[in-house]
């Protein structure tokens, strides 16, 4: 029994069985000799030893008591010693067995094989059914060989391994085994493929080889072949029902299958046949770990650790099998996409686990690797040295060290590692693929195909080298040779995502390829159609995703990017590049709200991807925290010193805060890095011409104009490639009213960046000042073709219908404007200007707050929001007036008349709200005629007047203006014609319409600023007229005016009498001075139905002026206005001179022409609180009559 166990290498059993014999007959010495070689065997040395010294004090002649004590001096290293007892055991028994064949043994450790080879065959040919001496006599008879192979398996020379096996395999009697050999090290080496193709050509020799047939079963296991491999499992079974590696195979394979019962089953099955079998127990103890049925797993390890005490993975597999609880929590968080919680509780448990077995380097090295794919690269780091200070020479620690610098992409140290693990593993194939990375990196593109391919000769399935060489294929665009390697890749790691998505790119390569195509040559939409389209017909493609978003960036459609990114997040949830690019999307978009959230769960997956914490630095940045930005992107930097978005915002940051000398240096960086990017030289060179610019804006706020332009154009000199100079300076040219000019810059710009988004849109704001309506139209919806949510673009439409009159629709357009972007200046700006043109001064000015609270920077808002506060106060308003009018008599060479007007009053206004409006004023004028050639007073009166006015807005353009006012006039002293007192209802009912470019008025008025007189009873009042009126005015772009004016009137003097009035007016302002000078030119002519002389009479006159206008503004407080006119009057029968005496006939009808001249002046100064207004104006016609006026106007706020 004892025997039979230790044959079955059930040593355990085998020493209870001799024990037990022993208990019976205590001195046999072969169930002594069979007890020690069973301790031997289990391990338990001193016991062994003590056992065989035993049977020498029983009987010293016994010659297995020398051969158990030789194999113990043997596994001590006590070779001399060992050769002692062997010798003495055969000189005792010279045909011993175990002698002859642990003489063997030494004899091939010792280098002399060909004494093993001759001690083998003697044992081989005294017992023909050993046929496992075959292999010992394979190794004897190719000892030089043998140590060959396992000096180059140390190295990792993996290439040079299978060359010596197929020379073993041609030079021996023993190909069987050979084959077996190599097969079994192509399984140990993770090359199944290898191991399935050489038992196919070993079965070619030895198709009756249940062991090659058995093997080749394992190798298509272990590729994934589970059909093939069942098959063969089963056909072995039907041939041999006991056959117990048979039997393993399946159990692994329903182990696969999640079928743990059935695995079971044929696990124990394949024990009970053989107890011994390493498949069935390391499987079974697998089912066992996976299951959660700890104990019983260590258990089986624990069997496997007594068969196997030398390998080191048994050794593993015992204390995973004891630490199984907490290993099976760590799997569970490792098979999930991991939570920042989840992360946690996973450090927490390898931190216990890695103090119960601080000296197991295997549970460091799956840390490491976990905190590694998680990118939390310097915590791996420190893990894994932890790891190797319990065992610095576990290779596998020391390759996963250098490629953790590498992934820091700390490419020094990665290859000092890599080279320090060469210089003893010179062909270790994951240390040549990783300097290929490294070369690969470091744009050393034929070098690192080099160490692929070096890599691959050692080991041509290996994983690292693979990946990386099919990646640079790939990147270089040799798509075929790509393919190839991800197939294999596929072969070896089947279901994996990351090779299913490098192999539909290549599919998808011609296409991608075309777009790129399309984006170099500029045309970026049909790239984006080809990449929709990608999208859309096949399978969800991550590269696809991410170039149709990049592209989207590149076009500035942010909005679009991110909804590109978003929806890929749908195909690829939580995967890290489309969760960082969506954030970035946002955050360029000024949208820091929506990036936040996603950078932070790019963080969870990978907690120090450099994308997602330079974007979160951007969106500190535009929250307003730069120093938390800046400490975002240092680490950014730190983590990834080439990071692209990094150098970009750090840069910008830099900027902003006018750091320009470290700008520079972080935008050389990125100019090396990103060495064909447009974009990173401009913002160099900006950051290079910062200094200036800021001079240039400087001296542009303090109205420096000549100055600022010749900066600009310095500035425009010194790059080749930035349009910012070219916007500034158009803007500075637009706003000192030098339209062409200012277009003519925006073009130029337009020639180095057609692209430039800011530029046309400077430009359709200028055609939108200008009134040229379809082209800023045409502008705006061009912008918007290539970025439907430009929020600036609907803005400018919204302007574009307000000024045509289309107020709905234009706060239509603003209101999606502000949707799409809260706190877009342009659609704040014209939504406060329209709120300005429309009286609306309340809501301008809210407008305008909220513009100054998001640019407080800017003084035009500053301006603006003063303009628009003055106007929601409450103001007074003191005047004094003076009008005189001379007539000269040609025939007595003298003035004769004198006709002059004095009047001073006060108007109080108080605007209610935004839609109402109310005035008081009172006023006291003085009318007073004189004789002066006869020196007497005709008449004078005194008038006083009075009212209430009201002004009420309707719709979005529309007013009602009503005033009742009332003027009660009487004599001042005496006169010549007696003077009537009396009471004159004043009622006023006018409605307007107003647009920004065109205005209506029709109404019903009152004026009293006639006296007339009656003759013949020698009489004189005030003269209330009556009248209908209405006009209409259009602007015709910026610069020209046209309107039509047309009046009833009804004078209720001593007699009644109509007066019929129109006008045509034409104003030009010459587009460069429009701000300045301007010319009028209007025909009147107007009419009365009696000629009388009782006032000023005209049936009919006619009227033509031409007037030029100067305006100066000086500095933001006063204003200079001068006018001239000339102009021609045709009367008929006209009495348009002073009335001294009543004529005593109307002479004979004639036409009086006269030509006149008109010049005026007009001032103002303003400071808030007051504003004083002085005009004047004289006139003088061919026949010398004169008229001229002088009025003063204080206005106060309240």
């Amino acid at each position: 029994l004892g025997n039979f166990y230790y044959r079955q290498k059930e040593f355990s059993k085998a020493v209870e069985a001799f024990l037990g014999g022993l208990d019976i007959e205590p001195t046999s010495l072969p169930l002594l000799s069979g007890l020690g070689f069973s301790y031997l065997m289990n391990g338990e040395l001193f016991e062994s030893e003590s056992t065989f010294k035993q049977i020498q004090n029983l009987d010293p002649e016994y010659a297995e008591s020398y051969v158990g004590l030789g194999a113990i001096a043997q596994k001590d290293g006590h070779l001399e010693r060992a050769e002692s007892l062997y010798e003495k055991a055969l000189a005792l028994d010279p045909q011993n067995f175990e002698a002859h064949f642990y003489l063997s043994k030494l004899r091939m450790e010792q280098g002399r094989y060909q004494e093993a080879e001759r001690l083998l065959k003697t044992i081989r040919s005294s017992s023909p059914d050993a046929l496992w001496l075959d292999s010992y006599i394979l190794q004897a008879v190719q000892g030089p060989l043998y140590e060959e192979i396992n000096l180059r398996r140390k190295e990792g020379n993996l290439k040079e391994v299978e060359r010596l096996y197929r020379e073993l395999i041609r030079n021996s009697d023993y190909s069987k085994d050979a084959y077996l050999e190599m097969g079994s090290f192509f399984l140990e080496t993770n090359q199944p493929r290898k191991a399935e193709e050489l038992y196919l050509e070993a079965l070619k020799r030895y198709p009756l080889s249940d062991q090659l047939m058995t093997n080749l079963g394992f190798a298509l296991l272990k590729r994934g072949k589970i059909k093939e491999s069942r098959l063969i499992f089963t056909q072995l079974l039907a041939l041999s029902p006991d056959n117990s590696e048979a039997l393993s195979g399946l159990g692994l394979i329903e182990l696969r299958s999640k079928n743990f019962k059935q695995a079971e089953r044929d696990l124990k099955r394949a024990l009970a046949i053989q107890p011994t079998s390493i498949s069935a127990l390391s499987a079974l103890g697998l089912l066992y770990s996976e299951t959660g049925q700890d104990e019983k797993a260590k258990v089986i390890y624990e069997r496997l650790f007594n068969l196997l005490p030398d390998q080191p993975w048994v050794r593993i597999a015992m204390e995973e099998a004891r630490f199984a609880p907490l290993l099976n929590q760590i799997k569970e968080l490792e098979n999930t996409p991991i939570p920042r919680e989840n992360l946690l509780k996973a450090e927490k448990l390898y931190t216990k686990l890695l103090t119960l077995a601080p000296d197991n380097p295997n549970f460091y090295l799956r840390y490491g690797l976990l905190l590694t794919n998680l990118g939390r690269l310097s915590q791996a780091e420190r893990v894994l040295k932890q790891g190797l200070s319990q065992e610095s020479g576990y290779l596998p620690l020391q390759i996963a060290l250098a490629f953790n610098a590498l992934f820091q992409e700390n490419y020094p140290s990665a290859a000092a590692q890599f080279e320090k693990i060469r210089e003893k593993h010179p062909q270790n194939a994951d240390v040549l693929a990783g300097l290929g990375r490294i070369a690969e990196f470091q744009k050393r593109t034929a070098e690192a195909q080099d160490f692929y391919n070096q890599a691959l000769l050692q080991d041509p399935d290996n994983i690292n080298a693979l990946s990386f060489q099919a990646g640079l294929k790939l990147q270089s665009q040799q798509l075929e040779e790509a393919k190839a390697l991800y197939e294999r890749l596929e072969e070896l790691e089947p279901n994996k995502e990351w090779i299913r998505s490098a192999l539909q790119e290549i599919t998808l390569a011609p296409e991608l390829e075309r777009a790129e195509e399309l984006i170099q040559t500029g045309e970026l939409e049909r790239a984006a159609e080809i990449y929709r389209t990608v999208i859309s017909t096949q399978t969800p493609s991550l590269e696809a995703i991410l170039r149709l978003g990049n592209l989207y960036i590149r076009m500035n459609q942010y909005p679009q990017a991110a909804e590109t990114f978003l929806d890929g997040l749908r195909s690829f949830p939580d995967t890290p590049r489309l969760l960082t690019a969506a954030g970035l999307a946002f955050a360029l978009a000024d949208n820091p709200e929506k990036a936040e959230p996603l950078f932070k769960r790019a963080l969870e997956q990978t907690p120090n991807d450099p994308g997602a914490l330079a974007g979160l630095g951007k969106v500190a940045f535009l929250q307003g925290n730069n120093r938390k930005a800046e400490g975002l992107y240092l680490q950014a930097l730190t983590l990834s010193p080439d990071n692209s978005p990094a150098l970009s915002f750090y840069g910008e940051l830099l900027v902003k805060e006018k750091r320009y000398d470290e700008a520079v240096k972080i935008y050389d960086r990125l100019v090396a890095v990103e060495q064909d990017a447009l974009w990173a030289r401009r913002a160099r060179q900006e950051a290079l011409d910062g200094s200036l610019a800021d001079g240039a804006k400087a001296l542009t706020d303090l109205g420096e104009i000549c100055l600022a332009e010749q900066r600009y154009l310095s500035l425009i000199s010194s790059t080749e490639f930035s349009s910012d100079y070219y916007l500034q300076l158009g803007d500075l040219y637009i706003a000192q009213e030098h339209f062409n000019k200012g277009l003519w810059t925006y073009h130029q710009g337009l020639l180095v960046d057609e692209n430039s988004h800011g530029l046309w849109r400077a430009m359709a704001k200028t055609y939108l000042t200008l009134r040229h309506i379809p082209s800023s139209i045409f502008i705006y919806n061009c912008l918007l073709a290539d970025n439907p949510e430009d929020a600036s673009s609907w803005a400018g439409l919204g302007r574009a219908f307000a000024l045509m009159g289309c107020m709905k629709t234009a706060f239509r357009y603003y209101g999606y404007a502000l949707y799409l972007d809260p706190e877009n200046e342009d659609a704040l700006s014209f939504m406060a200007q329209g709120e300005m043109e429309r009286e609306r001064y309340r809501s301008a000015r809210n407008i305008y707050q909220t513009l100054s609270s998001i640019k407080p920077e800017k003084i035009w808002i500053q301006r603006q929001l003063v303009a628009a506060h003055k106007k929601t106060r409450p103001f007074a308003n003191f005047e004094a007036n003076y009008h005189e009018e001379d007539e000269w008599n040609g025939g007595v060479n003298d003035w004769v008349a004198r006709y002059q007007v004095y009047g001073g009053g006060v108007r109080m206004t108080a605007p209610i709200n935004d839609f109402f409006r109310m005035a008081g004023y009172g006023r006291l004028d003085y009318y007073r005629l004189v004789n002066v050639e006869q020196d007497f007073t005709i008449y004078d009166f005194n008038v006083v007047r009075g009212g209430l006015e009201t002004r009420r807005a309707y719709g979005c353009n529309c007013f009602l203006e009503l005033d009742l006012g009332a003027s009660v006039y009487g004599p001042q002293e005496c006169a010549s014609f007696h003077q009537r007192s009396g009471i004159i209802i004043e009622p006023t009912v006018l409605y307007s319409w107003v647009q920004p470019d065109r205005r209506a008025l029709f109404g019903f008025d009152t004026e009293t600023n006639l006296v007339g007189r009656e003759f013949e009873e020698n009489k004189a009042k005030l003269v209330p007229r009556y009248f209908l009126t209405g006009s209409y005015e259009q602007d015709l772009y910026e610069t020209v005016t046209l309107g039509i004016n047309g009046a009833l009137s009804y004078l209720n003097g001593f007699q009644a009498n109509y007066l019929q009035q129109g006008m045509l007016v034409a104003d030009w302002r010459p587009q460069a001075f429009r701000k300045c000078f301007s010319f009028r030119y209007f025909f009147l002519l107007q009419n009365f139905n009696k000629v009388i002389p009782e006032y000023y009479t005209y049936a009919p006159q006619l009227k033509n002026q031409l007037q030029v206008e100067y305006r100066m503004k000086i500095r933001d407080e006063g204003t200079i206005q001068l006018g001239y006119a000339f102009g021609f009057q045709d009367s008929r029968t006209r009495f348009a001179q002073i009335i001294v005496n009543a004529p005593l006939e109307i002479g004979p009808i004639f036409w009086d022409r006269r030509r006149y001249n008109l010049g005026y002046l007009k001032a103002s100064y303003d400071q808030c609180p007051f504003k004083i207004s002085v005009e004047g104006n004289f006139y003088r016609d061919t026949e010398r009559y004169t008229m001229w006026d002088l009025n003063l106007n204080i206005e106060r706020l309240f």
